[in-house]
């Protein structure tokens, strides 16, 4: 994926459509930092893939890992639970 300036956008709009009609996705930045893309139209139907996400830097791609391990119990230390703090508290 290629990026450009605006500045270069603005001097080359044109071409640079052109290109993304062809199917070329194009990062065009600001100051060097990424502000847009642009790229050619879907059909409408389907949304951007998680590779086209992946390949803009925008998201990592998935580990591939089996289910989520349930997280492991948590014991309470021994003593007084909040609600007997707080009972005894308002009874003062």
């Amino acid at each position: 994926m290629q990026r450009i300036g605006i500045r270069e956008l603005r001097n080359a709009t044109s071409r640079v459509v052109r290109r993304a009609m062809g199917g070329e996705r194009i990062v065009i930045t600001i100051d060097g930092m990424p502000a847009a893309q642009l790229g050619p139209l879907n059909d409408g139907t389907v949304a951007a893939s998680v590779e086209d996400l992946v390949s803009a830097g925008l998201v990592q791609a998935p580990r591939a890992t089996s289910s989520p391990r349930p997280a492991a119990p948590v014991r309470a230390p021994a003593g007084p639970t909040s609600t007997d703090i707080l009972r005894e508290h308002r009874d003062r």
